[in-house]
């Protein structure tokens, strides 16, 4: 037996996202920033102040950036518990569905956290689905305590 998939999957799941989905925004981690307070010794590629306040000597900081994005959002407490195949999903935690490109999976791979609704939430898992290719992103989250 032969089973076919019609040819606009990916073009439909878009459209449905699009229509039922919201933007949340990942804090994408961006490194590789040069220090304000200090100076760079070339030779080590590290600060010429090892005992920087800023950087700790090292002259290059890390920091977050905003990325937006419409997902498909699926919150745990709406109503708990939620089975799921593999068993449940607690209380706290949540499961956004976003498009699989490259601009989207980098900021998935490099997320320092999520915003979803008002309430952050650390990265758990990441499932890739797609039939017969990748075309969207599943990740689970897990509300971040305090």
């Amino acid at each position: 037996m032969t089973i076919f998939w019609p040819s606009n999957t990916a073009y439909i799941t878009d459209e449905i996202r699009n229509a039922i989905g919201r933007d949340i925004t990942i804090l994408v981690t961006v490194s590789g920033i040069a220090c304000a307070a200090c100076s760079l010794n070339p030779v080590s590629n590290l600060s010429t102040n090892p005992f920087c306040p800023v950087c700790g000597g090292t002259y290059w900081t890390s920091t977050t950036s905003d990325y937006v994005v419409n997902a498909h959002v699926t919150i745990g407490e709406i109503d708990l518990p939620w089975r799921i195949a593999g068993g449940y999903i607690e209380r706290g935690e949540a499961v956004v569905q976003i498009k699989y490109t490259p601009d989207n999976l980098y900021a998935v791979e490099h997320a320092a956290h999520y915003i979803v609704d008002g309430k952050t939430y650390l990265q758990d898992d990441i499932s890739y689905r797609g039939v017969p290719d990748i075309n969207r992103m599943v990740i689970t989250l897990k509300e971040q305590e305090g």
